[in-house]
């Protein structure tokens, strides 16, 4: 159990700041009234992608540490997902307020 423990703790002490970012992207965009969008980014990532990376990966591998990389993999593409979403949304606000 320790060791397992140890190697948990050793990929989420390094990935940990991705689900930090994460978190802080969504309170933003809930705070701006987009609170929908960042719960089915988060659903997404979280929920389908995650279940898809562990349902194909598993057989292959059957490692603790495989199943262990699913959560900062899952927090990486939801990082890249809620930037862009969040980029494309502040385009559109822009070019909502400065119609000439």
């Amino acid at each position: 159990v320790l060791y397992y423990g140890s190697i948990a703790l050793m990929i989420f002490a390094v990935t940990n700041p991705i689900n930090a970012f994460i978190q802080i992207k969504a309170a933003v965009m809930r705070g701006y009234g987009r609170g929908k969008l960042p719960m089915f980014i988060m659903l997404f990532c979280y929920v389908i992608v995650r279940q898809t990376y562990l349902h194909i990966g598993w057989p292959y591998t059957q490692s603790f540490e495989f199943v262990v990389f699913s959560f900062p993999f899952t927090w990486a593409i939801c990082a890249v997902i809620m930037s862009v979403s969040n980029r494309i949304l502040d385009k559109l606000d822009q070019n909502e307020y400065h119609v000439s």
